[in-house]
């Protein structure tokens, strides 16, 4: 996991429609569970707010998708596909 994996997500969030919804509190099919689980990354990942778990091995998120450190909330804290865009590419102008 690393910065290829955080180009990865936003090639795949990019072939989302901007109105599909999700609830980012679901830990288990929230957007980046879904990309994980998409992309054969992981079958049945578990995903907190900086880390993600599956069969007890811990990955940290891609920075740019985590709370904290240079920036306020995870872009990940969003209910559409087009918001996580938006605060990406809001991240993107600082």
């Amino acid at each position: 996991m690393g910065e290829r994996t955080f180009e990865d997500f936003k090639t795949w969030l990019n072939t989302k429609p901007d109105d599909g919804k999700f609830w980012y509190g679901d830990h288990s099919d929230c957007a980046f569970a879904r990309f994980l689980k998409e992309t054969n990354r992981a079958v049945s990942p578990v995903v907190c707010s900086d880390s993600w778990t599956e069969n007890s091995v811990v990955n940290m998120l891609p920075e740019e998708l985590r709370p904290g450190s240079k920036w306020d909330a995870s872009p990940l804290n969003a209910q559409t596909y087009g918001e996580i865009k938006r605060k990406l590419a809001e991240r993107e102008l600082r």
